[in-house]
């Protein structure tokens, strides 16, 4: 196991902070590792009505590309993933879901952060599209075209990828 010998905390702000960490290994070898410690987990939600997938349309600033996704947000200080998903997708999309049962989570990029990321699956209760704050764009895809797009390479967005892989476990 790794023992932390030192922390230099190297950035902060709002959504995350950077910290250099000396470690040494159980080779007794000294390491430098960067990491991002994200300070709130984020929920995933694939909603479905019928045969179609709800998705959004957002601007990725880091990457200076238009993503295609499912809703997604930060879990609120007190919120159950569960409870942050319905409201995430209502917020974003103006749709009303109820949550399924099973929930699944993952790390990104567990070898840079300590981002944990939870799936949830949701069905379709009510609601117009809407998309709200940075959503551009919100709509019903047929879950055929989905797996086109995705064979296509359209679809990038890990946490999107994610989830559809464990729905496929259902």
């Amino acid at each position: 196991m790794f023992q932390r010998l030192d922390r230099e905390e190297v950035f902060s702000s709002h959504w995350l902070k950077l910290f250099l960490d000396t470690v040494t290994d159980d080779r007794n070898v000294t390491l430098k590792y960067n990491v991002v410690h994200v300070r709130r987990e984020s929920v995933v939600v694939m909603v479905r009505k019928g045969d179609q997938l709800l998705l959004t349309e957002n601007y990725r600033y880091p990457i200076e590309k238009v993503q295609l996704e499912f809703p997604a947000g930060e879990i609120e200080k007190g919120e159950t993933p569960f409870q942050a998903a319905e409201r995430e997708v209502y917020e974003e999309t103006g749709v009303q879901i109820q949550c399924q049962p099973a929930t699944f989570s993952f790390y990104p990029s567990n070898g840079l952060s300590d981002q944990r990321i939870h799936i949830v699956f949701g069905e379709y209760m009510d609601g117009e599209l809407n998309p709200q704050y940075e959503i551009m764009k919100c709509f019903w895809m047929d879950e055929k075209e989905w797996k086109g797009r995705l064979a296509l390479g359209e679809i990038t967005d890990a946490a999107s990828l994610i989830a559809y892989l464990y729905s496929l476990l259902f």
